[in-house]
């Protein structure tokens, strides 16, 4: 067992660093603890920490089957370019076999003061449990967490208090059979004329799964607040995806992406984002989904005094690229936030999207994302999403159970759930076909549904292009 537990006034600390020619074998039985608190007595602008498990460099590691837990903690920094950024990191490196130890990892940003300097302010956070691969199975939790602290910026100088957290940050080649988790919350930025960011952005695979998802996979976000009173741009955005690139095989666990944006206060002619961008698995799912897809963005409050574009709106998407087959549960939900903006401007933005499996851009363009060919669906597909307001109006709401990239047939013995709340142009339905041709061979509706395609069941731009072949109805 390895323990360091103080507070530091050292800005890096590992507690095992490979170097060149050293074999990438810990035994089994080391665990390490460290938990640290920054206290540099000899700069007290500089609070900064950054701290490492396992600092493997190109070295794969084996044999490692230890428990890791880490706690990092920010000082509080003022003065010139004051720094109170924590980074902390479980394993820097490759695992060479499945991951057997565990992560636990938690890090917080401290707070950052410039005032009267006219220089940045700093108090983001960056954590990621795992950097490398992991070429065998993931049976061991990874648990990381990221907050950011508070800072405050005069003159010219920006302001960050952002949170960026990956639980993995690359591929599971084999199988996941545990829990990755990722979380990140955005910290409190002020600044007079520079930027103020309060994002926060979480993954929990950042990269692919090439095997199943037997265990639980989460993202969650939560952006902080931003004030700005210059013209550079106010952010508290919150992005979450569960597993960034594509789960090769089936879904057999649960797979949770959830994020809520921020407060952005534009007090000048400046910008303000407070929207929030959520999506389950970025590229697709090569399988079947047999299991949970859990999908929910909520856009948070943003405002300018000017005519400039404000951002509060939910984007959530369940399954972007595609998916092999459904017989399990996905829920999406989308919930936009609220805006305001000058009297005369015409860039506010406080809408819901929700789409299951699939996507399409605003401006109507697929990009390839969504099903083709045979797709099976026997489990539930609920989607649904509902507009926020902006200058008091409700904005647009649209909801899309399943989006076709090509001809598709299509066998729903399952159910799919579509609804839109929202202003005008407001649209749900349960397949958008678009021009593509869908031919139905089976279909699941509840009592007074009716599977005319104008009627929010199907879409089609022609009605001509959907077929019901000898469709088997489901009720």
């Amino acid at each position: 067992m390895i323990t360091i537990a103080d507070t530091s006034s050292v800005a890096f600390i590992n507690g095992i660093r490979f170097t060149s020619g050293m074999a990438g074998k810990v035994d089994s039985t080391v665990g390490i603890n460290l938990h640290l608190t920054r206290n540099n007595v000899a700069e007290s602008n500089n609070q900064g920490i950054n701290v490492t498990g396992i600092r493997a460099g190109s070295t794969a590691l084996t044999g490692q089957s230890g428990k890791i837990d880490i706690s990092a903690l920010g000082g509080n920094a003022t003065g010139n370019s004051a720094n109170s950024n924590t980074s902390a990191f479980g394993i820097d490196g490759d695992i060479n076999g499945p991951h057997l130890g565990g992560v636990n990892l938690h890090a917080q940003a401290g707070r950052a003061d410039s005032s009267g300097t006219g220089t940045d302010a700093a108090a983001n956070v960056s954590a990621e449990g795992l950097t490398g691969d992991i070429s065998g199975d993931n049976r061991a939790p990874i648990d990381v967490t990221g907050i950011a602290g508070s800072a405050i910026a005069t003159g010219s100088g920006s302001a960050g208090a952002e949170a960026v957290v990956d639980g993995l940050d690359s591929d599971v080649e084999g199988s996941n059979y545990s829990i990755i988790s990722a979380i990140a919350k955005g910290g409190s930025a002020s600044a007079d004329s520079g930027f103020a960011d309060a994002d926060a952005a979480a993954k929990a695979v950042d990269g692919d799964v090439d095997g199943n998802n037997y265990g639980t996979l989460t993202s969650y976000t939560r952006a902080g607040s931003a004030t700005g009173s210059g013209t550079n741009t106010v952010r508290a955005r919150a992005e979450g995806i569960g597993i960034y690139l594509d789960l090769e095989g089936d879904n057999i666990g649960t797979i949770r992406a959830e994020g809520y944006g921020g407060t952005a206060i534009a007090n000048a002619d400046a910008i303000a984002y407070a929207y929030a961008d959520i999506t389950g698995i970025d590229n697709g799912l090569t399988g079947e989904n047999k299991g949970q897809i859990y999908v929910k963005a909520q856009g948070g409050s943003a405002r300018t005094s000017a005519d400039k574009s404000v951002e509060a709106y939910a984007l959530a998407i369940g399954s972007k690229k595609g998916m092999g087959s459904n017989s399990g549960s996905l829920y999406v939900e989308a919930i936009g936030g609220t805006v305001q903006g000058s009297s005369s401007s015409s860039q506010l933005d406080a809408s819901a999207r929700a789409f299951g499996v699939g996507y399409i851009t605003p401006a109507g363009v697929n990009n390839g994302n969504g099903v083709s060919g045979q797709f099976t669906n026997s489990g539930h597909i609920n989607v649904r999403a509902e507009a926020g307001s902006a200058n008091g109006t409700d904005d647009k709401a649209e909801a899309y159970g399943i989006v076709l990239k090509g001809d598709t047939n299509l066998h729903n013995s399952g159910l799919i759930d579509a609804v839109a709340i929202g202003g005008a142009g407001s649209g749900a339905y349960q397949v958008r076909a678009d021009d593509n041709n869908l031919t139905v061979t089976a279909y699941g509706i509840r009592f007074g549904e009716s599977l005319r395609a104008s009627e929010g069941v199907i879409q089609a731009n022609n009605p001509a292009n959907v077929t019901f072949d000898n469709a088997t109805l489901y009720v």
